[in-house]
């Protein structure tokens, strides 16, 4: 009867090894692919990006200097853009807006997510 137990445990246990995945290729965010509309669109940070900005990134208690980077303005925002943390945090890590952000967005909608790559592919011009 020990023996029918032991036998029945092993093969439960490895029935249950089995099923754990060897190895997990799924932790990185697929490459982010530049749209195809980015080359006819001109964008700015005056006319498209900055209420993004304001709505987003630069709101009570983010960026509005009580986080790091000021981006109340587009000079405030300027040092992040040129280090290339701007478009790290945004496009690339996807882990910008936070959970807590302001209206509760995880992630920026698909539109705005796409305006910010193209204007940040673009050498985001201000004008």
């Amino acid at each position: 009867m020990k023996s029918f137990f032991y036998t029945s445990s092993l093969l439960f246990l490895l029935a249950c090894v089995a099923l754990i995945p060897v190895s997990c290729d799924n932790d990185q965010l697929p490459e982010v692919e530049e749209p195809e509309f980015c080359d006819t669109l001109e964008v700015s940070y005056q006319l498209n990006i900055r209420p993004i900005v304001e709505t987003y990134c630069a709101y009570s208690g983010c960026h509005d200097g009580s986080s790091p980077g000021v981006y109340l303005s587009y000079e405030g925002m300027l040092p992040n853009l040129n280090s290339g943390q701007v478009r790290e945090r945004t496009v690339n890590t996807r882990d910008m807006p936070p959970s807590y952000a302001n209206a509760g967005l995880e992630e920026l909608p698909p539109a705005e997510f796409e305006m910010m790559q193209c204007w940040l592919e673009q050498g985001f011009p201000e004008q």
